[in-house]
């Protein structure tokens, strides 16, 4: 009677031991391992006779018309090894692995109900008596063991994305915050189409080192450069996973840390000089975005607007130093040789000390802590642009959005955005844009050849660090101190 039973049940690696109805009218049914000896998890000594038996109550298919309550009882070992600090131990399945609570027959046929037709997750959950994270739990395992193994790889990009927004979950202790934060690992090699690798949950080193620990150690061996952004958790997991691969800084964020430098320095004058915020009247805040353009870019108009704004709101010299110094990093991470590097880079920490700013200070810093991660840029030229550009289709393809083709976006009307001229507000262009399509774009054309002109013809004196680092301007910054005149601004020291 007991084989009939435990055949008719059919759970692989189990037994029927017992089946009775409890004083509720549910059905249930006791289950035992068929393997009589097991082996201790420290020391690998056979052990045949528990001393104790622990009944686990486990999820399992629906059977019948009543519902059936599985219960799993489990022997207990005592380890004979004296010397083996594993004292106890429980006996294990590989139909229910530790910490799980569901037989390995029902999270297939979960997995199978919810990828196998266009039901809801939560539709399935509810059917199975289950939750949503055990159907989505099934997916993701399944899911993970058909993908392929990644290809090898010698140049390898990591960046994090943001896959939504954040989301608060009510769980047994509270509110907790769910990051969105992915972190996707992308192949970098130019002479191949490339490809996103792989995509992890969180942005910690953590999770960075979690993910290549799961490749093999051929495919972590092949790896020779690591191109990532300056994140001290990123850098300290690479080395720690890949301790022979080289780390490559891209440097567009350190050209936007440059940025963020003097825009904060610009924010700080505008406090000291004026006793509040920029407005669109002060023309430092009016141009704010030709201070972030690139030097050796500008036009002669430009130029001649940026010393106009310089001349007006900036009688300290600091905006103009901190200018001067992000266009002296530029031209760094411009280099192509070890000794024009070498020259540039003394330049850069010439003009952080001269300038004598925290803003510059901390921006030089930074540059000296992350130096041996970017003169391998320099060499190599690696950059994480193409991580930068899977991050984009990451976001799209999660977002769900119905996205047209450029002929099919709903167009807005037209509307030139006019700069209305206040105080010493320099205009940043007199000539309006046409209003039809065809004559905006001749318009384009008209004022792109105006600005190459503009841009052959320029004097010979430019004011570009990048392209001239000898060069100094008493408006970009001073070896010696500036001295306000009497009754001059205040916040000049």
């Amino acid at each position: 009677m007991e084989d009939g039973t435990t055949l008719l049940f059919d759970l692989p690696g189990f037994r029927v031991v017992e089946c009775y109805e409890d004083e509720d009218g549910q059905r249930q049914v006791v289950v035992m391992g068929l393997a009589a000896e097991h082996a201790c998890p420290g020391c690998g000594v056979l052990v045949a006779k528990p001393y104790d038996y622990r009944e686990m109550v486990v999820k399992d298919l629906p059977i019948g018309q009543r519902p059936l309550r599985l219960r799993w009882r489990k022997r207990r070992y005592a380890c004979p090894e004296g010397a083996c600090p594993r004292r106890t131990f429980t006996e294990t399945s590989t139909e229910v692995p530790p910490r799980h609570r569901l037989t390995g027959r029902l999270r297939a046929k979960l997995e199978s109900a919810a990828s196998g037709s266009a039901r809801a997750i939560s539709d399935v959950a509810a059917e199975y008596g289950v939750s949503w994270w055990s159907v989505q739990h099934a997916l993701v395992v399944t899911a993970a063991g058909l993908l392929p193994d990644p290809t090898p790889v010698r140049v390898l990009g990591l960046d994090e994305t943001r896959a939504r927004s954040v989301r608060w979950l009510f769980g047994a202790t509270g509110w907790r915050r769910s990051e969105p934060w992915m972190t996707s690992f992308v192949d970098l090699d130019l002479g191949r189409p490339g490809g996103l690798l792989g995509l992890t949950p969180g942005r910690s080193g953590a999770a960075v080192e979690g993910w290549l620990s799961q490749q093999s150690a051929e495919w972590r061996a092949g790896i020779e450069v690591v191109a990532l952004d300056p994140s001290a958790p990123f850098a300290s997991a690479i080395r720690r996973a890949l301790p022979r691969a080289t780390i490559v800084v891209d440097h567009w964020h350190l050209v936007r840390l440059a940025n963020q430098m003097v825009t904060e320095v610009r924010q700080r004058v505008a406090r000291e000089q004026l006793g509040r915020r920029g407005r669109k009247a002060d023309p430092a805040w009016a141009h704010r975005r030709l201070l972030l353009r690139a030097g050796d870019q500008l036009s002669a108009a430009g130029l001649r607007r940026l010393a106009a704004v310089l001349t007006t709101d900036d009688p300290c010299d600091e905006i103009g130093a901190a200018w001067g110094v992000k266009e002296l990093l530029r031209g760094l991470l411009a280099a192509r040789t070890r000794h024009d590097a070498a020259g540039r880079l003394y330049q850069f920490y010439d003009a952080c000390l001269a300038a004598d700013m925290a803003e510059t200070t901390r921006l030089a810093e930074t540059i000296a802590t992350w130096w041996p991660h970017i003169e391998p840029f320099l060499r190599t030229g690696i950059t994480n642009a193409r991580t930068e550009g899977y991050n984009r289709v990451d976001q799209a393809g999660q977002a769900g959005r119905l996205r047209l083709s450029q002929s099919g976006q709903l167009r807005a009307p037209y509307r030139p955005a006019h700069r209305r001229q206040e105080g010493s507000v320099t205009p940043v262009s007199t000539a309006s844009p046409p209003s039809t399509a065809k004559s905006r774009q001749v318009w384009r054309g008209r004022r792109s050849r105006e600005l190459r002109r503009a841009t052959a013809s320029r004097i010979a004196g430019f004011p570009s660090c990048a392209t001239d680092p000898g060069w100094r301007r008493s408006h970009l910054w001073s070896r010696e101190p500036p001295v306000p005149a009497a009754g001059g601004a205040p916040g000049c020291q």
